[in-house]
């Protein structure tokens, strides 16, 4: 029994003793720069708002560029599917709220109301569909 309170407390939602849970914050601007989608040839970059990633309530601005007509500086290009985003914590095997997306202007996007709702490892999908079929994916990780 002690060995399962343990186990319990090690695994939970809170903090554990055994791990390093500094915040390593966003990964760097020339890692988001090279994010990409191989199956429809196009990249994309992502400019969080001022402090994110952080816990709580945060929000992007994704810019996309077809590969060979575009790079980070633009031109911009629409994504040929619907973008999706969403988050999930893998080691609580659970996301957060839906994530909004809204066109700003051609291959420029605003991805709001990502909630980080707590510390940990949390992936931040992209996704392109076609209805409900998957066409492509790229996660980043980030740890809070």
């Amino acid at each position: 029994m002690k060995k399962m309170l343990i186990l319990l407390f090690l695994i939970g939602c809170s903090q554990s003793p055994l791990l390093n849970h500094t915040t390593a914050g966003a990964m760097t601007e020339s890692f988001e720069s090279k994010l990409g989608f191989p199956v429809v040839k196009m990249g994309f970059l992502i400019e969080w708002e001022a402090g994110c990633p952080q816990a709580g309530e945060c929000k992007l601005i994704l810019k996309s560029w077809k590969y060979g007509q575009g790079n980070p500086n633009g031109p911009y290009q629409d994504f040929p599917y619907e973008l999706a985003s969403y988050l999930w914590m893998r080691s609580m095997g659970h996301g957060s709220a839906p994530v909004e997306i809204k066109k700003l202007k051609e291959g420029v996007y605003e991805i709001s109301s990502i909630q980080f709702i707590m510390a940990g490892d949390w992936q931040l999908f992209f996704q392109l569909k076609d209805d409900d079929k998957l066409i492509d994916e790229v996660f980043i990780l980030y740890r809070l």
